[in-house]
């Protein structure tokens, strides 16, 4: 071949090879068409076109109901997380005999018992439904305290530790001051959460 026909085939093939083009490649590239089918078909949320979806009515209802609820149990949350009953009608005759020595026990506190203060606690007990029999044994009980560090020992045992305050709440006035200084010292010794305390004194509280 010529030195002519030699440079005119190079400059043919510069041509169909111009810059940016690669023909082994394009044979071998898929079609938009076929690209489309391979993808995988990811379906679009249908707030994302729009922005976020507005609330609807229901949603609204929802939502002051769940504040109302919320708000209800926060107001009454102490009674709801310790639901504790003071009822000797439910406690067993060791449980009665042991929560009065308790209400003995804080009654003394405050000094000597009178008939009037005697009366007083036995018509508070008989509102939680001690029995006559139970009543009975309180002057008994008086004569003989049980000493204090064996009472809470065994209250604790027991697991009695929110009754004995609730029932030293009921027999004995808390606006005064000496009865309310052994509310307090008592549900110390007892370890009683304060959350709970205040639980007791809502529902027991003389």
């Amino acid at each position: 071949m010529s030195l002519q026909a030699r440079l005119t085939s190079f400059l043919m093939r510069r041509a169909q090879n111009r810059d940016g083009t690669a023909p082994s490649l394009e044979r071998d590239a898929l079609s938009a068409s076929q690209i489309a089918e391979v993808l995988p078909k990811v379906a679009m949320p249908a707030g994302d076109a729009a922005g976020p979806a507005r609330p609807t009515s229901n949603d609204i209802i929802a939502g002051v109901l769940s504040e109302k609820v919320l708000h209800g149990w926060s107001q009454n949350r102490n009674q709801t997380l310790h639901p504790l009953t003071l009822n000797f009608a439910t406690l067993s005759r060791e449980q009665s005999v042991l929560l009065l020595q308790v209400a003995v026990a804080s009654m003394l506190a405050a000094g000597p018992v009178d008939a009037a203060r005697l009366q007083r606690a036995e018509t508070a007990l008989a509102l939680v439904h001690a029995d006559d029999r139970l009543l009975a044994a309180l002057p008994a009980l008086m004569e003989l305290p049980m000493p204090f560090h064996e009472l809470v020992e065994a209250v604790r045992k027991a697991h009695l530790t929110g009754h004995a305050v609730a029932v030293t709440m009921r027999v004995n006035d808390q606006s005064d001051p000496v009865n309310r200084d052994f509310t307090r010292y008592l549900s110390s010794r007892l370890s009683l959460p304060p959350d709970m305390l205040h639980s007791i004194a809502r529902r027991y509280q003389n």
